[in-house]
């Protein structure tokens, strides 16, 4: 594949241009590596990137992929962007249009992720302070992986269904050369030894001494906002579970359960009086978020643009009676999600999560500028999952109970079905990650027949369902690497 470059070094300024790699563009770009501050540029460039709402700014966070998931119920009309993809129609220009500007974005990412790795590949370790190189190095190496993986969840077939069909192109070269289409094994693989060196790397991360990145200066402080050790730890039980490793994924989920610095919620920052106080991203649970100062334009439309959670038919909502349905109202009303995370009545029908509503009040301004990527309750959900197709059933429940518990649930029945803890599980997903992209990927994983408040009415899903088309600018050039990539 053949990829536009974002000279995030210079302007943070887009181009449309194909990659110059002319000796005199080369120079330009080696400048910007002179120093330990631009390759802490180059990294923060990166996260600059995946902020853009083509991106987990909105479409891979509360946006596309929640429609996807059929996190919203209310409909959009024939006119709203999200018409033809809400009813799986991936033909519609529309929908085209949207899918080819999320693989640019996603690549263009991953284009200065690979320019940062070749250079401090080939840096001078001791020219950084404390452990920086390390920490820069493992974060690139760990975004590399995680671009990759999602840009499969959503274009590739899952590894359930089709682990040797081709998939997406792995870059892990920054030049203007063609990448063969990798399988999907192949990218599982891929972003596995790129984890195994972000890993390494990041054992010299803060977060591994439990000491809590407030204490720390510049680069090393708020390791929430970088893809820190843990977060690597609870990708690669993602993708692990992704390509059913059961046991690689029940490990690496319990190394984030048994660390102690990202802990649960408290009570008291929820169970509060007034939005204005409370602490609705539930902050001491992410692992890894992404820093945005305007979420309150791109989701709440303060500025005049879409309000997406405050509008009813059209919007990010679901009908008061399909959120009463998620959240079990007439069981579980206790449920914190269900009762302090619900935005108010909208046309007396239709209800939003105001999980990214922005508290301007004083007391709330450690909860604002967060949209969650990555969050511990996702730990307890693999650890189920995996233990529970190990036949070990008590464990399944314990994991689950404990989330439940930091949720104000009564606990499940340990002597539950195995079917039926599943069917909880798949509800966690349900109830835990709206505005957060992760519902459709579990659907896709299990290669469901199902998605809730979609195949009841048209009967099962169809697989088609699960993979979005490659762009055709992608499709064109692709003629050029039918080849598979074996390296």
């Amino acid at each position: 594949m053949k990829y536009t470059f974002i000279y995030i070094l210079l302007l943070f300024a887009s181009c449309t241009e194909w990659l110059d790699v002319s000796p005199r563009v080369q120079i330009k770009e080696d400048e910007n590596f002179t120093s330990p501050q631009g390759y802490k540029d180059a990294l923060t460039g990166v996260y600059l990137l995946m902020t853009e709402e083509k991106n987990y700014g909105r479409e891979l966070s509360f946006g596309l992929v929640d429609v996807l998931g059929k996190q919203y119920t209310a409909g959009f009309s024939s006119l709203n962007e999200y018409y033809y993809p809400s009813i799986y129609d991936y033909t519609a220009e529309s929908s085209k249009n949207k899918f080819a500007s999320i693989w640019n974005g996603m690549y263009n990412a991953i284009a200065n992720v690979n320019s940062l790795i070749a250079h401090i590949d080939k840096a001078d370790s001791s020219r950084f302070i404390t452990d920086e190189y390390h920490v820069i190095r493992g974060e690139a190496y760990a975004l590399r992986a995680f671009l990759h993986f999602d840009i499969a969840r959503l274009f590739a077939p899952s590894y359930l269904v089709g682990p040797d069909e081709k998939a997406i192109p792995y870059i892990t070269r920054f030049d203007n050369t063609t990448t063969p289409l990798s399988t999907v094994r192949q990218v599982i693989d891929k972003a596995l030894d790129d984890l195994a060196i972000a890993e390494k790397e990041l054992k010299h991360d803060p977060v591994t001494r439990d000491v809590s990145s407030s204490d720390y200066t510049d680069f090393l402080r708020n390791r929430h906002y970088h893809f820190n050790y843990y977060a690597v730890k609870l990708l690669q039980a993602r993708i692990n579970l992704y390509k059913g490793d059961h046991d690689k994924a029940l490990a690496a989920a319990g190394e984030v359960i048994a660390q102690s610095l990202f802990t649960w919620v408290p009570e008291a920052q929820v169970v509060t009086s007034t939005m204005e106080t409370r602490n609705l991203v539930f902050f001491q649970e992410i692992i890894f978020a992404i820093n945005v100062n305007n979420i309150p334009d791109i989701a709440f439309g303060t500025t005049g643009t879409r309000s997406w959670f405050t509008t009813g038919y059209g919007g990010f909502t679901k009908s008061m009676s399909n959120w009463n349905t998620v959240y079990e109202s007439d069981r579980h009303s206790s449920d914190y999600r269900y009762q302090y995370l619900m935005g108010p009545l909208i046309d007396n029908y239709y209800v939003a999560s105001y999980k990214l509503y922005q508290p301007l009040s004083v007391y709330g301004q450690d909860f604002i500028n967060k949209i969650p990527i990555m969050r511990l309750p996702e730990a307890y959900y693999i650890a189920a999952e995996a233990a529970l197709a190990r036949g070990k059933k008590t464990d399944a429940v314990a994991y689950l109970n404990t989330v439940r518990e930091h949720r104000n649930i009564s606990p499940l029945d340990e002597n539950l079905a195995e079917d039926d803890i599943q069917e909880e599980i798949r509800k966690e997903y349900v109830k835990e990650f709206i505005c957060e992209g992760q519902l459709f990927f579990y659907y896709k994983r299990r290669d469901s027949e199902t998605i809730q408040f979609y195949s009841s009415y048209s009967g099962p899903v169809a697989r088609a369902v699960y993979r979005l088309p490659l762009p055709d600018d992608e499709i064109e050039y692709g003629q050029r690497y039918l080849e598979t990539d074996n390296n």
